[in-house]
């Protein structure tokens, strides 16, 4: 594993910008008020601040849940991923498309993001020593092992190169 503190390999994980974050926005966690024409709504209110802070851009929606509707159904996601769409578009027309580039890691920054996700799942879960969640964190470990040699292996094989 010699490489992975090489100068690139480092420089690529920390290749991020930081931002204020609410990081779990979603329309259960939006109040609206109709506007004065009717067809229009207000936002009122954002609720749900407690996983709020500054964090690395790519961090900012960790869950993915960014206007998820709050339903879990293929028609949800679908809708999930035209608002996303729309999104992007609003943001291109307002000239912030480099933000919208901003908000998506690299896949060494994916990779030990799941690392960090999948351990930390694991050491919430498994003290609890119910069968069923030791049975998942069996399959978080076989994915953060994965991720973890795409980060820490092939990645710093790539920097080499």
């Amino acid at each position: 594993m010699s490489g992975i503190n090489t100068p690139g390999h480092v420089a690529n994980v920390d290749r991020v910008k930081y931002v204020v974050a609410h990081r779990d926005m979603h329309f259960a966690n939006i109040m609206a008020a109709p506007s004065g024409d009717g067809a229009h709504y207000k936002i009122t209110a954002v609720l749900d601040w407690e996983f709020s802070g500054i964090v690395p851009s790519t961090r900012w929606n960790p869950h993915k849940a960014f206007l998820w509707n709050g339903q879990r159904s293929r028609q949800a996601k679908e809708e999930q991923s035209r608002l996303w769409t729309v999104f992007e578009r609003q943001c291109k027309d307002r000239g912030a498309e480099g933000f919208v580039a901003d908000l998506e890691p690299n896949a060494l920054q994916d990779a030990v993001q799941t690392v960090v996700s999948h351990v930390r799942a694991i050491v919430e879960v498994c003290p609890k020593g119910v069968p069923e969640d030791l049975e998942r964190a069996r399959g978080w470990r076989k994915v953060a092992e994965a991720a973890m040699e795409r980060a820490f292996v092939e990645e710093a094989d790539a920097v080499r190169s």
